[in-house]
């Protein structure tokens, strides 16, 4: 987490416009927008743009003219509020998300007493708050109307006719009729626009919003098995034995790796953006080449993938089983984070090995068993608030009752007695695939991410 203060530590909000090129696209739910520096980078760069701002009889000149003139170019999405909406947050996806008092204008960015933070967005994948940022951005849909260059000029040039340097009372006796007629184009805009209620709901947006995605997600996968079945053909390398849910796991990460992630163009995240752009209503189409570059693969395409099929995809099954799960020791558990691409992927990125209680030798490079081990002693161990372990908090989530997706809610944050710091969505995703390949397919980050970038709609983040 980064603090931006401006003056107060010499950080200043200007600088995220540094982040804006190594970004997918940015959501910007920001208040009051004066400033451009940000929407000129990202068109610099082609990087979509969502914005959410407010736009009322109160909005000035300047906020419009830049609205107006961005409206112009396709990758810029803006969508406004008449009221009721305070938000300062942007979401530099695949970077991090700013949250603070800063609007997006020169005092703010360069002056004023501000207070913002920066979260890295591999450190938030692994906390439960992710949940909450995707579904705000999500849900901003429903209480916002989509506007376009032409609606933007219109009101542009209602509003200048209001001469706003002239008093209130002034205006709403010299031109009353203009007045009347900017609210009623208001009132048109946002007829069908949802207003926020007061009162609590039994469940959250958030919780709506990402049980509905995940059920969604996990039907699609069901059904690419199914497509499999009919569509593919089991490479001949591969053991008979082998669950179909892990082989599709296998082929997605290995076309994830071969034809996605290999790409050279730019960061992973603005690849897998520009390519569900050109994918869109493309996706089964897609995965039925992929199903044919997979059966068509003659022998292993990486050495050891028959050797996981034959005997690596059963050692998570066989360690989270449940006469095994509640016993495991340290050594053992660190055999499901090594296995576990999920976790291993996370905790091979830790730049500082002191973070995992590692002392590290200079010119030696510490192996990713011993990562997990360390990984293990130093976050997954102990117990949580409400006094579970994370053997717990695992047992609960693959071997407990009710609906899947509520316990996989309840670990992420849903409910704190659940909730382990240090283990998130795409690895409990994968647990549970591997654990019960039978019932559940694998559903990690790279899984995500392939079934994104061949067009489908799917939260990859």
């Amino acid at each position: 987490m980064k603090i931006f203060a401006n003056e107060i530590n010499n950080n200043y909000f200007r600088n995220l416009v540094n982040m804006v090129p190594k970004a997918s696209k940015l959501e910007v739910a920001v208040a009051y927008i004066t400033e451009e520096t940000l929407f000129a980078e990202a068109l610099k760069y082609n990087i979509p743009v969502s914005i959410w701002t407010l736009m009322n009889d109160e909005t000035s000149i300047r906020t419009l003219e830049i609205l107006k003139k961005y409206s112009q170019y396709p990758k810029f999405k803006i969508s406004v509020f008449r009221d009721h909406f305070h938000a300062k947050a942007i979401w530099f996806h695949g970077v991090g998300c700013y949250f603070g008092s800063a609007n997006l204008s020169d005092s703010a960015l360069n002056k004023n007493i501000e207070l913002g933070v920066f979260v890295n967005q591999l450190d938030a994948a692994q906390e439960t708050n992710l949940q909450d940022l995707k579904a705000f951005f999500y849900s901003l849909k429903d209480y916002s109307a989509i506007v376009d260059f032409k609606t933007i000029s219109n009101l542009h040039s209602k509003i200048k006719k209001l001469n706003w340097s002239a008093s209130l009372g002034e205006i709403r006796k010299e031109k009353k009729e203009d007045l009347n007629e900017l609210i009623k184009y208001l009132d048109e805009i946002f007829k069908n626009v949802k207003e926020p209620s007061r009162n609590q709901t039994k469940d959250s947006l958030s919780k709506h919003h990402f049980i509905t995605e995940w059920k969604s997600t996990i039907q699609l996968l069901n059904e690419t098995a199914s497509d499999y079945k009919q569509f593919g053909k089991k490479p001949i390398w591969i053991p008979i034995k082998t669950h179909i849910n892990i082989e599709i796991d296998r082929m997605l990460s290995w076309y994830y790796d071969n034809h996605i992630k290999d790409r050279k163009q730019g960061n992973v995240y603005s690849i897998i953006q520009e390519l569900h752009d050109d994918n869109v209503g493309k996706g089964k189409e897609n995965m039925e080449l992929v199903f044919k570059l997979w059966s068509d693969l003659k022998e292993e395409p990486e050495f050891g993938l028959a050797d996981f099929f034959e005997r690596e995809s059963f050692i998570i099954a066989d360690h989270l089983s449940p006469s095994r799960i509640l016993n495991l020791n340290d050594e053992e558990l660190a055999t499901v984070v090594y296995h576990c691409h999920a976790l291993s992927g996370y905790i091979d990125k830790f730049n500082s090995y002191e973070d995992l209680g590692i002392e590290r030798k200079k010119g030696t490079r510490v192996s990713l068993k011993d990562k997990s081990l360390a990984y293990v002693k130093s976050t997954l161990s102990g117990t949580n608030d409400e006094g579970l372990s994370i053997k717990d908090v695992l047992n609960y989530f693959i071997w407990g009752d009710g609906l899947l997706e509520q316990r996989l809610w309840d670990c992420l944050g849903g409910d704190t007695k659940y909730t382990f710091s240090g283990i998130g969505r795409s690895s409990l995703g994968e647990l549970i695939g591997r654990a019960r390949p039978s019932e559940f397919p694998v559903r990690n980050e790279r899984i995500s991410r392939t079934l994104y970038a061949l067009g489908f709609d799917v939260d990859y983040q």
